[in-house]
């Protein structure tokens, strides 16, 4: 019989062969945090790449103690604000954007473009078009708001208003917001 030490390293790592198989959440090994977050402040940081980095791709995942969305990029990571607002507006003309949740928080990446050089767009993720619904414990929906002279910007509506953090993977280039439960 396998000691609880061998069994969570088997569910472990049982779980990180089916989120690559699944083309998951990470193709390198980036341990999740045990404890949810805790801060509400607003989390900015700031970038200048060289190259002003695409946002291609969006996704969301449960963990044990927080909900998670994933932005891929191109190139190097652009930078980011993440705050809580009471509404979420677009970008350029300010017209209010109305999507499921008690509590919001806008994410917006800059420098940062989800097109081409054609102006076609390059983000296929979830919200681009209409409201995604991950009906996660927190995160209850997401919206692209705009992509707008060199910000891309997302709006998450939220069960109730929780922490959350954000950070950065590389190989491929991704900014990951969490939010507890």
């Amino acid at each position: 019989m396998p000691t609880i030490a061998q069994r969570r390293r088997l569910a472990g790592l049982l779980t990180a062969v089916s989120l690559v198989a699944a083309g998951g959440l990470a193709t390198e090994t980036v341990a999740a945090p045990a404890a949810p977050p805790s801060d509400t402040s607003p989390k900015v940081k700031t970038r200048n790449p060289a190259k002003i980095p695409r946002v291609v791709d969006a996704r969301f995942g449960k963990h044990k103690a927080y909900d998670r969305v994933v932005f891929d990029l191109t190139g190097k990571a652009s930078g980011y604000n993440v705050r809580y607002v009471s509404t979420l507006r677009q970008c350029g003309s300010g017209k209010k954007v109305t999507i499921p949740g008690k509590k919001f928080l806008s994410i917006t990446l800059e420098p940062a473009q989800a097109h081409d050089n054609k102006g076609r767009d390059v983000y296929r993720g979830p919200g681009q078009n209409s409201t995604a619904n991950p009906k996660l414990p927190t995160l209850r929906s997401m919206r692209m708001l705009c992509d707008f002279e060199g910000q891309v910007a997302f709006g998450l509506g939220l069960k109730r208003k929780a922490g959350f953090r954000v950070g950065t993977l590389s190989k491929p280039t991704r900014i990951y917001v969490d939010v507890a439960h």
